[in-house]
C-alpha cells in the first residue's frame, strides 16, 4: 500500500471538493423534497411532517397524518391498536372496529412479535418476500427496500435478540392515530437518505443516496 501525502493546495482543493458535494446534496435534499413542518400538534413542536405510508404498490398503511423524523429514535414507530369508530354524519351511521398502522404493517409482511425484544420478526422466506415500504412526503415518495427494513443482523446480541434471526425494525408507537403523533421516522430510515432541517423556512428535505438500496444488512 502506497500512502500519499496531501499538500497544502490539494487538500485546500480536496476540502473544497466535500463541501460543493455537501452542498448540492443540501439543494438536492431541498429540491426533491421541501416539505413544510406540519401544523398538527403536538408534532409541530418538533421536526414534524405530513406523509402517507403504503406496502409494496397497493396495502395502505397510513394515510396522510402528521408525526415526526427524528435522529434521536433508532426505529421506525407506527400507530397501533385495534379501536371503534362510530361516526353519525347527515344520518349515516358507522360503527366499526379500524386496524391502525402497526397492525396492518405486520399483517402485510406475516411477522410475529418477538417477547424478548419487542420487535416483530419474519423467517427467512418471507424476508425474501418483503416488498419496499413507500413513504410519501409532499408529493414525493421514497422507497425503504426489504434490506432496509431489517435489523442488522450482526446486531442482534446487542438488542437481546438471537443470533441469525431476522427482526424488522419497523415497531408500534404505543398510541392509536388520530394523535397528532402517528409515526416517528428514525435512524434506521434515516441513515439511507440524505436529510437537511431548515431551521428558517421551517421545513424538512429528503434525498436519495448511493446507500438508499444497499443490502449490507
Amino acid at each position: 500500500m502506497v500512502l500519499t501525502r496531501l499538500n497544502s493546495l490539494e487538500v485546500s482543493l480536496l476540502c473544497k471538493r466535500l463541501w460543493s458535494l455537501s452542498y448540492d446534496c443540501l439543494l438536492r435534499c431541498l429540491r426533491e423534497l421541501g416539505s413544510p413542518i406540519t401544523t398538527t400538534s403536538p408534532a409541530s413542536k418538533y421536526w414534524g411532517i405530513d406523509q402517507s405510508i403504503r406496502y409494496s404498490t397497493s396495502t395502505a398503511i397510513l394515510s396522510t397524518t402528521a408525526g415526526i423524523v427524528d435522529t434521536m429514535t433508532s426505529l421506525i414507530l407506527l400507530a397501533t391498536g385495534k379501536y371503534r369508530v362510530t361516526v353519525n354524519e347527515m344520518q349515516h351511521k358507522t360503527d366499526e372496529t379500524r386496524t391502525d398502522a402497526y397492525d396492518l404493517y405486520q399483517s402485510a409482511t406475516g411477522a410475529v412479535l418477538d417477547n424478548d425484544t419487542g420487535m416483530l420478526t419474519i423467517t427467512s422466506t418471507q424476508y425474501d418476500n418483503l416488498e419496499t415500504l413507500f413513504f410519501t412526503v409532499g408529493g414525493t415518495t421514497f422507497g425503504l427496500t426489504a434490506n432496509g427494513q431489517i435489523w442488522p443482523r450482526s446486531l442482534n446480541t446487542a438488542i437481546g435478540g438471537t443470533s441469525g434471526r431476522i427482526y424488522l425494525v419497523v415497531t408500534d408507537l404505543g398510541s392509536k392515530s388520530g394523535s397528532g403523533l402517528d409515526f416517528i421516522i428514525g435512524y434506521t430510515f434515516l441513515e439511507r437518505f440524505y436529510s437537511v432541517y431548515d431551521t428558517a423556512n421551517q421545513r424538512v428535505g429528503l434525498a436519495t443516496t448511493p446507500f438508499t438500496t444497499a443490502t449490507t444488512n
